[in-house]
């Protein structure tokens, strides 16, 4: 039988993968039942095809962004990733909708 390696088990050999696993099962489920989850997919799904065919974007963080023409983005739907926020106090550019990959960033 072949070892299964997995970066858990890899990082802390001790751990027993059985209640790793049903720990993960547990997860999984309180995830399907967060009422913030529904809304959230719901929100998506209207989303989904309401830019079919346009052009976007995607535009990084700070600092070049400063010294770059954004205003060229006005009339293009752009996605802004996690620290974009920094940059309205100092540009007239707003992307379309902000994606932050940490929940620090969101609070």
């Amino acid at each position: 039988m072949s070892q299964v390696y997995h970066p858990i088990l890899i990082h802390n050999p001790d751990i027993n993968p059985y209640l790793y696993a049903a720990y993960e099962v547990w997860n999984c489920l309180k995830l399907g039942f967060n009422p913030e989850l529904w809304r959230s997919r719901r929100t998506l799904n209207s989303l989904r095809y309401k830019y079919k065919g346009q052009k976007a974007v995607i535009v990084c963080n700070r600092p070049s962004l400063l010294k770059s023409n954004l205003s060229l983005l006005n009339n293009t739907f752009a996605f802004g990733l996690n620290k974009i926020y920094l940059l309205f106090d100092e540009s007239e550019f707003i992307p379309s909708c902000v994606v932050a990959v940490s929940q620090f960033l969101i609070e």
